[in-house]
């Protein structure tokens, strides 16, 4: 037996992992995320599981099989504060843009709001004297000699690493390179990181958020990396690691090293890449990606088969969005992303009363360790699974395909102890209360991408994967109006068997600032070859790969503060092709245009997205054969909704499978790795071999 592909996505909760045999077969597996706390840990995990997957008793062949990790270790010590010792050398005079920010906050009606602190405090932010004007000319040289260099390096002597960010860097990179040079030669072990090299863009405070982020977690991301790397090669995997990236494309381990801020969405992207396969299958252009794990909750929009991109979001406030988002706050990382919403909303998300006796669900979150109460691991907060669990929508004895065992007396206590006697409320109307704040809670992520950008809900198919989404799937369509839910087979592990299909994607920009008008061709086509050259320099690409990128330039209106991607139009009628794809596309995205409004091109940048391998489609269908059962209904046990208490039908997917007329709900289909809630109302029948349409 080969291994030809080994995926791993580690989640708050859970990791999951798919691998891909020879022969189109599919086998899956879930670990809790506390038993891989590290790199080693994984290791270990994936190294027993592959040994126990062959049933010949022969050690399955790993050697040439293609590796793809998506994983949270960047975001969980971004908001955990658990980052490297970092500290930011800066222009004289910006000592203080990560505290002055853009000003936005979450909930602009909450006068308890706090800021986050920033990434490196003010103690080990340091200056030097020198300035570059916006279009590169030296106003101030560099002051940059040798008292200058032996106090920076002092500095600098207790920290891990360090971002270098002075004012118009973008524009001429001279000074920040002869810094870097000097710490990398006297620090050989620091970890510098140059603004110029990150995000070699226009706004102040965007690129030094990036880059101090980039430098906070540059040694964790090495460190974890290098680690698990050490523990595949001990296991026989011998081809290099691609690591996910926030853009929905790979990376090589030794490239994201150097940018690991690229990677802190790299999960949720995994998850939004197999809902646009599953989206061509289905032959549905407009789809809702809805990804609920045991942390978050995460929501995508799938247009005409493509997925949105955004050029900036923000991590660790009240909700990870992208600049577009009603509510945005926390973070700003500045680097190409897919667009994607996230809350605090998921399986282990707690739920509180508070002295008012409102109902609070998340954003904190049990995690893996020690969980959700039922998990007998001593966690004693209630969380939305235990909710689920009294609820009858969980196997009240087992959950991830017997992994995890499940004591029911336990979540009943911790839900009458929590939410049960401050509400006045029996454990199963508590339990009911608390499903539907978490409906609630995910909700807001849900019209962030769809309401709140002009687009109606009801056009599209909502597909629901993870964990806890198809549990919260057909709750959730009733609240936002949807009448057609997909769960793909496999829905549990989506995310890791969307690393299957993932490819390598590369992204490079050059600044620039100047009217519409007066940009020409020849000048675009000038910057693109240079941005060709870093492409190849870089990514370590060679010149055919390079010229495969896709061009786009970057467009505004005049004191807007975001800006446009449009593809790069050719010569004949350049400037007018590219005002009107400019409109083209705001309208799309904000319903109007400002009439004879003037524009600004502030960049052009490189896209490489390479085409996915074309096995995507034996994927599903083998996570279908995983989900097979003994072709009957289980059992039946009773399950609580607003309308309707009582027993309901326990089924196999072979139980849906063989129903001509599909399955009238209430039901619950229960599969190796989530369970699929059909509510009263709804229908559910296989559709197209991959996965289940639940209807109304």
């Amino acid at each position: 037996m080969k291994v030809t592909a080994l995926a791993v996505d580690i989640g708050g909760t859970f990791t999951d992992v798919v691998a891909a045999l020879d022969g189109a077969e599919v086998r899956t597996t879930k670990f809790l995320s506390s038993v891989c706390a590290d790199a080693e840990a994984l290791s270990a995990q994936l190294t027993g599981w592959i040994s126990r997957m062959s049933r010949s008793g022969e050690a399955p062949r790993t050697r040439d099989a293609r590796l793809a990790h998506a994983t949270t270790v960047a975001t969980n010590a971004l908001l955990e504060g658990r980052t490297s010792r970092a500290a930011l050398v800066t222009t004289e005079g910006f000592r203080d843009v990560l505290e002055l920010g853009r000003g936005v906050r979450s909930d602009p009606l909450d006068l308890r709001w706090r800021p986050l602190p920033p990434v490196v405090p003010r103690e080990r932010r340091f200056t030097v004297r020198e300035r570059v004007a916006a279009d590169g000319s030296v106003v101030v040289p560099l002051d940059w000699d040798e008292a200058q260099r032996e106090r920076i390096a002092e500095a600098l002597r207790d920290c891990d690493a360090v971002a270098i960010c002075l004012i118009n860097s973008h524009a001429n990179a001279s000074h920040e390179a002869a810094i870097a040079r000097s710490l990398r030669e006297r620090l050989p072990r620091l970890f510098v990181t140059c603004s110029h090299e990150v995000n070699p863009l226009p706004r102040e405070y965007e690129r030094t958020s990036t880059t101090a982020i980039n430098a906070a977690l540059g040694p964790v991301v090495r460190d974890y990396l290098r680690a698990l790397e050490s523990g595949l090669r001990r296991a026989g995997f011998e081809r290099p690691l691609a690591v996910m990236q926030s853009n929905g494309g790979t990376l090589a381990g030794d490239l994201v090293r150097a940018r690991p801020v690229s990677i802190v969405e790299s999960g949720p992207a995994a998850g939004v890449l197999a809902a646009q396969g599953i989206a061509r299958e289905l032959d549905e252009p407009n789809v809702i990606a809805l990804d609920i794990g045991g942390t978050t909750a995460k929501a995508s929009l799938i247009e005409n088969f493509e997925i949105l991109e955004s050029g900036e979001y923000y991590v660790g406030g009240g909700m990870h969005a992208g600049p577009r988002a009603a509510v945005s706050s926390g973070y700003v990382i500045r680097m190409p992303s897919l667009d994607i919403a996230e809350v605090g909303a998921g399986g282990g998300s707690i739920a509180s009363v508070d002295e008012a006796g409102g109902l609070h669900v998340g954003p904190r979150s049990a995690g893996a360790n020690p969980g959700p109460a039922a998990y007998g691991l001593g966690g004693e907060s209630v969380t939305v699974t235990d909710a689920n669990i009294l609820l009858g929508y969980i196997n009240p004895d087992f959950i991830a395909g017997g992994e995890q065992a499940i004591d029911r007396s336990l979540a009943e206590r911790a839900m009458r102890r929590h939410v049960g006697e401050p509400r006045s409320l029996e454990v199963e109307d508590a339990a009911l209360l608390v499903h539907t704040a978490a409906n609630a809670a995910v909700l807001a992520a849900l019209r962030a991408v769809t309401i709140e950008r002009g687009r109606d809900p009801r056009d599209h198919l909502l597909v629901a994967f993870g964990g806890s989404g198809p549990v919260h799937a057909t709750g959730i369509a009733d609240l936002l109006g949807v009448s057609r839910v997909f769960v793909p087979f496999g829905a549990g592990v989506l995310s890791a068997a969307g690393l299957l299909a993932a490819s390598p994607a590369a992204d490079v920009s050059q600044a620039c600032n100047m009217p519409l008008d007066s940009l020409t061709h020849e000048q675009a086509r000038t910057w693109i070859a240079v941005l060709a050259q870093r492409l190849q320099q870089e990514w370590h690409l060679n010149a055919q790969e390079a010229a495969a990128a896709h061009a786009l330039v970057a467009v505004r209106y005049i004191g807007q503060h975001t800006e446009i991607h449009v593809p790069l139009p050719d010569a004949h009628g350049f400037t007018a092709k590219l005002r009107e794809a400019f409109e083209e596309q705001y309208r799309a995205e904000f319903g109007f245009v400002v009439a004879n409004g003037e524009c600004e091109v502030m960049g052009v940048r490189l896209r490489l997205r390479r085409p996915p391998p074309p096995d995507w489609a034996p994927v599903l269908q083998g996570l279908g054969a995983t989900w097979r059962g003994d072709g009957g209904k289980s059992a039946a046990r009773r399950c609580v909704f607003e309308a309707h208490r009582g027993e309901c039908a326990v089924l196999c997917l072979d139980a849906i499978a063989d129903a001509p007329a599909g399955v009238q709900g209430p039901a619950v289909l229960e599969t190796p790795d989530t369970t699929v809630v059909i509510s009263p109302g709804w229908r559910a029948s296989v559709h197209r071999g991959i996965g289940v349409l639940l209807c109304k």
